[in-house]
């Protein structure tokens, strides 16, 4: 199964709204979830041919959108927030979010009935304990409380985790090295997991490609079916 998490800041980068649909087509994961998708732009039936998941609350607002052809719709509350229920028994049940600094996880949010959250936590790793925020607390309550796992921090210390540089090509992240996922210096973007999915991880990527139609890197996560 391969999961790509992306902040696509609203399309603001990319003027034609081609470079993020390529993209994300290109990538060819089991499901997508990106943050700050826009009401005003849908994805055209030839790109994804498959159910798409939309809440479509206030259209002034961004959302996620869930896109997949092995997932089906579950629930979504609010428009930060959107849960998928896959229609494969061994694949996890996902939580996609956008937090802003100042938002938690919702209170109707049963962190325990998700094996994957994954997103924009809308945090710097580097801050939490300098500038702790509402997402910060988030980060580290799904850490410390709930036991799930960073599988970024995870991965570069079993050689699993990948950078892709401008050209496509993978490369090996060491642990001493400091990876943002934002344009600035900053982790803002994860993929969190329950520790019985850590073993089925066959690799998770920070792609820096993005950074040239949006201002967040995408997340990709492979695991084993």
């Amino acid at each position: 199964m391969k999961l790509l998490s992306l902040n696509i800041n609203k399309f603001n980068y990319d003027v034609t709204k081609h470079s993020v649909l390529s993209y994300v087509s290109s990538i060819n994961a089991d499901l997508c979830i990106l943050q700050e998708y826009t009401y005003k732009l849908s994805i055209p039936n030839t790109i994804y041919p498959s159910d798409i998941a939309l809440n479509e609350t206030n259209k002034n607002h961004s959302f996620i959108i869930g896109i997949s052809s092995e997932y089906l719709r579950k629930d979504q509350t609010e428009y930060k927030f959107i849960s998928l229920q896959p229609s494969k028994k061994d694949y996890p049940k996902v939580l996609g979010v956008h937090l802003a600094p100042n938002e938690s996880l919702s209170d109707n949010i049963n962190p325990e009935l998700f094996e994957i959250i994954c997103g924009d936590f809308n945090t710097g790793i580097k801050e939490l304990n300098k500038y702790p925020t509402k997402s910060t607390t988030a980060y580290c309550t799904l850490i410390n409380n709930y036991k799930y796992i960073d599988l970024w921090r995870y991965a570069i210390n079993e050689n699993k985790g990948f950078i892709i540089d401008c050209f496509g090509n993978e490369h090996l992240a060491f642990p001493n090295v400091f990876y943002r996922t934002f344009n600035t210096q900053r982790i803002n973007d994860f993929i969190m997991a329950k520790d019985e999915f850590k073993n089925k991880l066959i690799k998770i990527c920070i792609d820096y490609r993005t950074l040239a139609f949006s201002d967040h890197c995408a997340i990709i996560a492979t695991f084993k079916e």
